[in-house]
């Protein structure tokens, strides 16, 4: 996706019409991209959801996570990636539909 930079701004620190329709334009696609990713976190199963939050959204370490669910952080770090693998998953074929 095309990307806005400063170097393209007016010399005047302004936008351009052009310039302010790509912004909006990229802020929409990051905002729909955005409800992709959270629909998709909503399809996982509740303990999935969760440690997706707490360590993505919430931005929490492992260890704090494993001290709140008391699994090992080994444990945790596994699960995530294989969440990621699934989100992964999901998004690709939100994108065929």
């Amino acid at each position: 996706p095309p990307t806005l930079r400063l170097e393209e701004l007016n010399v005047s620190g302004e936008m351009g019409t052009e310039d302010e329709e790509l912004f909006i334009e990229e802020a929409d696609n990051h905002q729909e991209l955005l409800h992709r990713m959270l629909d998709a976190i909503d399809s996982l199963p509740p303990e999935e959801q969760i440690l997706v939050t707490m360590f993505h959204l919430e931005n929490r370490p492992l260890r704090d996570i494993a001290y709140i669910t008391g699994e090992r952080e080994g444990t945790l770090a596994t699960r995530l990636h294989r969440i990621r693998k699934k989100l992964h998953q999901i998004m690709t074929d939100y994108d065929k539909e």
